[in-house]
């Protein structure tokens, strides 16, 4: 069959709130866009996935999986298919199992992207339902190796995982599309070797560890460090913004609050930070896309080691602490050391192992195309 005759059908929350899972949802869609031909259906709900807690909220993003069938069906009669779709946790995972029955009915494999941890600490209803009634050709996107053996573990080992960090929207280049160049200058932040600057950017909440994060700048200072702390990210909720706002007001010689940044905006936050702090313990974290970001410009991180957050940081430049120890102590701890040896070679190491990720990914993403295109061939 002509491949005028194929066609992969992106289901995914784009455009829609700047999250991980949408920036990477979106460049996942340019991807397949360049490879194959492409329909993307938007199924973005008018919220981010943390605030889908609304049954008009839920019913509107409801309404939009229904339009994505009818297309996935009107599509099928005329054209081989694959599906891609996008998965969320908690509540969205019953459109997705809604979305799965359908291709299941019309004998369409999907290729899922998961997105959430939440379901690979216990078992799910809606997961496991969704993996019962998925074709066994049915593909299944992980953003590291921990993830792959989480889910077959958990679901069953007869199903086919694909490992694909969720840093490929940063290499530098992907087959057939052309992305700016990997950055190549180390982060020119540090001043000297007892001065730091720590940052952190996220959605400010505290299940994503923000209290951690201002504990750690205040075990800095108490030990005489001469630290200063860069925040950024949309607060949450009241109590985060209070917390930083009263935090920004007692440390307002050393801190500032930038609120969302993107664009040009988040280069300059990178460049000028030494250390980045991301201590989540948030149930549904994968991965941080935030955590690939910062090594791209040679920034050291010490992170908390949730979901596939040890594979994003990786081996060099970086400590990941289990969630029981005492993360500012230990991270002032390991902060401190990098301060004492000076931050060039550290920096450097983060950046030249950020290199190789990139071109391990363009390497994922060629075997990705050779996945699917064999999926097509057995349709």
């Amino acid at each position: 069959m002509s491949k005028a005759s194929e066609r992969l059908l992106v289901i995914a929350p784009i455009p829609g709130p700047k999250t991980g899972q949408s920036l990477l949802s979106d460049f996942m869609a340019n991807f397949f866009s360049a490879n194959f031909q492409t329909i993307t259906i938007s199924i973005a709900g008018p919220g981010t996935s943390l605030q889908m807690n609304s049954w008009k909220q839920r019913f509107l993003k409801g309404c939009r999986h229904f339009g994505a069938a009818c297309k996935v069906f009107s599509t099928k009669r005329r054209h081989k298919t694959i599906v891609y779709l996008a998965l969320d946790g908690g509540f969205g995972l019953v459109y997705a199992v809604f979305q799965t029955a359908v291709a299941s009915i019309l004998r369409i494999p999907i290729v899922y992207h998961h997105h959430s941890y939440s379901y690979l600490t216990k078992r799910s209803c809606m997961i496991s339902l969704l993996c019962r009634i998925s074709k066994r050709e049915s593909l299944h996107l992980v953003h590291c190796h921990k993830m792959a053996d989480k889910f077959t573990g958990l679901y069953g080992t007869g199903l086919k995982t694909f490992v694909l960090p969720a840093s490929v929207m940063l290499a530098s280049q992907t087959s057939g599309i052309a992305w700016p160049p990997l950055e190549t200058t180390v982060n020119p932040a540090g001043r000297h070797r007892r001065y730091c600057r720590v940052g952190h950017m996220s959605n400010l909440m505290f299940d994503k560890g923000l209290d951690l994060v201002l504990e750690t700048f205040e075990e800095l200072r108490l030990r005489g460090a001469e630290t200063s702390m860069l925040l950024a990210g949309p607060c949450f909720g009241k109590d985060e913004f209070l917390r930083v706002s009263e935090f920004c007001d007692q440390y307002s010689d050393s801190t500032e609050y930038l609120g969302p940044v993107y664009g040009k905006d988040k280069e300059t936050f990178f460049r000028n930070i030494d250390v980045f702090l991301f201590p989540s313990t948030y149930v549904n974290e994968s991965w941080g896309i935030v955590l690939s970001e910062a090594k791209t410009y040679g920034v050291p991180i010490v992170a908390i080691d949730q979901g596939c957050v040890a594979a994003a940081v990786g081996n060099v430049g970086g400590l990941v602490l289990k969630r029981d120890l005492c993360f500012a102590q230990l991270a002032a701890d390991q902060i401190e050391a990098w301060m004492e040896d000076g931050w060039e070679k550290t920096q450097a190491d983060v950046l030249e192992e950020s290199v190789i990720e990139s071109r391990d990914n363009q390497e994922r993403l060629r075997a990705l195309l050779i996945e699917l295109r064999e999926m097509l061939d057995v349709r």
